[in-house]
């Protein structure tokens, strides 16, 4: 009898840490991968003993090599040399030994920011006979991969707010892209700054989705909200017909080249069934509402991560998600925080997505904002707490140390450049964008702590009415 109650009650402790586990998982829902914040993580480097005349950096180098070519403004790619210096512990030099040599196609990327000066690219590593074959490398310590982003921070004159909130992203989602800071020559010339990035695509060590099968007509897939003419295959969805979403929705996974009809015919069913279900009058019903086909974390997150962030562009461009096969529709990973923060609206007080296409509808429903506001709670004790952004900010700009200064030696003359229609909102020096940066975000935590039951109104009912 007491070997049967000592039985059970080792049955029933298991149940409750089971529980209790899964209370956490929830209530956190943090990423559990170690996230590595170059930054942290980096080993200390001691200054060389030559002359300034070398040029020489803590922080890994790429060198693009385009052989005499011009990279097109446009979208069109050409084929390039790329050599990468990022062994840890150690300065970089452009007469060193490289760790990676390597063909590559390379072209200019972003929608106005293709415009600025100081360039991104997106490059994807060749090899082979006539370097048509895809080659994947590991690059500054991320996971080996063939497809690469050099983000080049312009109109951010701090420099970091890709770099910090991808990190803080990763920490508190499922993925974000990993991210470094670089510095970069392109035909000998120095560039300045970049943060060397993952790019968004099915993989397992990125959005690590169930593999196509051909044979099958489910599975899983990746699409991409963005603005109009930007999507080779934009499909058709019944958001769209009826007038409730914007832009253009794209499969970017499966490929469309190498998709059968009938999966492309199921992935448009897929969304046009949420998406009729989330615009009908039944979009909060327990049994057969939203619930039941999103992932409310992923949804829940991408709102905290984007309106903290202050992020306009998020939920119209640039905006992912992505459903496994057998699972729900789950949002993210986020993207493109280039103009958060106040650099493309320097108010610091209203929220935004609750118009977007579907979070227009989640809004409206009264479980789903308490969860926003709930994890806001939770976050802003950890990640999003102002001591924590103040001192990382600060550990960042003490890394780049002269890095920065090089890279304003390149592209300083943009402090006197005229951006916006508001010449009190010119950023004149970095000091300036770092006040910025940090005078917003101060700015933005005491409206978000003051309001964010004000999302509330969203979902009262003389609000819902018509949905109810």
């Amino acid at each position: 009898m007491k070997r049967r109650l000592l039985c059970a009650a080792a049955i029933l402790a298991v149940f409750v840490i089971a529980a209790a586990a899964n209370w956490y998982i929830d209530v956190t829902n943090e990423n559990t991968d170690e996230r590595v914040h170059q930054h942290e993580q980096a080993q200390t480097v001691k200054a060389c003993d030559h002359d300034d005349s070398v040029f020489c950096t803590h922080l890994p180098l790429v060198s693009i090599d385009t052989e005499g070519k011009n990279i097109p403004i446009d979208k069109e790619e050409i084929f390039c040399r790329i050599k990468i210096y990022d062994k840890e512990g150690v300065n970089h030099h452009l007469s060193d030994k490289s760790d990676i040599d390597t063909k590559s196609t390379i072209n200019i990327r972003g929608a106005s920011s293709r415009h600025f000066d100081k360039h991104s690219y997106r490059m994807e590593f060749r090899s082979g006979r006539d370097q048509q074959k895809k080659r994947n490398l590991k690059v500054m310590g991320m996971a080996a991969d063939c497809d690469w982003i050099l983000n080049g921070p312009f109109l951010d004159k701090s420099l970091m707010r890709n770099y910090m909130m991808y990190n803080l992203s990763g920490e508190i989602m499922a993925w974000a892209p990993n991210v470094r800071f670089c510095e970069v020559f392109l035909n000998g010339e120095y560039q300045g700054v970049y943060v060397m990035t993952e790019t968004i695509k099915v993989d397992q060590d990125r959005v690590d989705l169930h593999e196509y099968d051909p044979k099958e007509i489910e599975t899983s897939y990746l699409i991409e909200r963005n603005r109009p003419n930007t999507t080779s295959d934009a499909v058709m969805t019944f958001g769209k017909q009826a007038g409730y979403t914007e832009g253009e929705l794209g499969i970017l996974y499966p490929n469309r080249k190498n998709i059968t009809e009938q999966t492309y015919d199921w992935i448009r069913d897929d969304i046009n069934e949420i998406e009729k279900l989330l615009y009908s009058l039944d979009y909060d019903e327990w049994n057969y509402g939203y619930y039941n086909f999103i992932d409310v974390d992923s949804f829940v997150d991408y709102v905290v991560i984007n309106e903290f962030s202050n992020n306009l562009d998020q939920g119209s461009y640039s905006t992912y998600a992505y459903r496994p096969l057998g699972g729900k529709l789950t949002m993210g990973p986020v993207w493109d925080f280039n103009n958060s923060f106040g650099l493309y609206d320097k108010n610091p007080m209203g929220f935004f997505l609750y118009g977007k296409p579907w979070f227009m509808m989640l809004m409206k429903d009264e479980t789903f904002v308490q969860d926003v506001i709930d994890r806001y709670r939770v976050l802003r004790k950890s990640y999003l707490s102002e001591d924590y952004l103040f001192s990382y900010i600060d550990s960042v700009r003490e890394y780049l140390g002269p890095a920065v200064d090089r890279n304003f030696e390149k592209w300083g003359y943009s402090f006197e450049k005229r951006f916006f229609d508001d010449p009190k909102r010119e950023i004149r020096s970095y000091d300036q964008a770092i006040g910025q940066l940090k005078s917003f975000i101060h700015q933005r935590i005491e409206f978000m702590d003051e309001n964010i039951e004000v999302l509330k109104q969203y979902c009262h009912e003389s609000m819902v009415k018509p949905y109810n």
